[in-house]
């Protein structure tokens, strides 16, 4: 299982690559890299797996410090701003 980081919404399973191996490791109930993922990991994930399975599917990254809205973070269950981000 994982969650999001909702302290600092660090990348840790890849920021200019990522950590396959760690992130199965992990999915599968082991440690991989730890529990923690923010939105570049998640989507790292959904991009790699669907490409291995035959998609040509892309992502881009955000730059940092943006506000958001409220969500349901991953390994959440209530609707808040992750690190107290939220619109002005």
């Amino acid at each position: 299982m994982v969650s999001y980081d909702t302290v600092s919404g660090a990348t840790m399973y890849g920021w200019a690559s990522f950590n396959l191996t760690a992130m199965l490791d992990r999915l599968a109930g082991g440690v991989g890299l730890g529990g923690k993922v923010n939105c570049t990991d998640s989507a790292n994930t959904v991009s790699t797996l669907a490409n291995v399975v035959g998609c040509e599917l892309w992502q881009s990254r955000m730059a940092s410090n943006f506000q958001l809205n409220p969500m349901i973070a991953i390994g959440y269950s209530t609707s808040d701003h992750p690190m107290g981000w939220s619109p002005t």
